[in-house]
């Protein structure tokens, strides 16, 4: 009987050690996982600070057209980025309707303001993406 109770006592020692290693390893991916996100949108974030910036300077400085063109191109950039045909992370619903209002209201400017950008290659992939959606 003795051995049984030994048995049963390593058997729980074992599964606790296994549950333990396992949340452990669970809270480390989690918490490197929303490390990565976190940075990655502090950098975005950053991205986008410094291109106002930009463009700020040009409109202080009277370069109305350069102003207009770095807004333009950051436009164009983070169009891309929203393409709905390339995400890789499932969106909840209300973040989808923001996309496509959003991409919506960059067309209807771009369709009263058009350019052509010394990017051609970003250029189609935008035009492209207002024909989809």
């Amino acid at each position: 009987m003795a051995g049984y109770w030994k048995f049963l006592i390593g058997m729980a020692a074992v599964a606790a050690g296994i549950s333990g290693s396992y949340l452990l390893g669970d809270y480390r991916g989690y918490h490197r996982s929303f490390s990565a996100r976190t940075n990655d949108c502090v950098y975005g974030g950053t991205l986008e600070v410094e291109s106002h910036l930009s463009a700020l300077k040009n409109f202080r400085a009277g370069k109305t057209a350069e102003g207009i063109e770095t807004i333009e191109a950051r436009l164009d950039s983070q169009l891309l980025l929203m393409d709905p045909q390339h995400q890789f992370q499932p969106l909840n619903a209300i973040t989808l309707a923001q996309i496509q209002k959003t991409i919506q209201n960059a067309r209807a400017y771009r369709l009263a303001h058009p350019r052509k950008s010394k990017r051609s290659g970003i250029d189609t992939l935008v035009s492209d993406l207002f024909k989809r959606n």
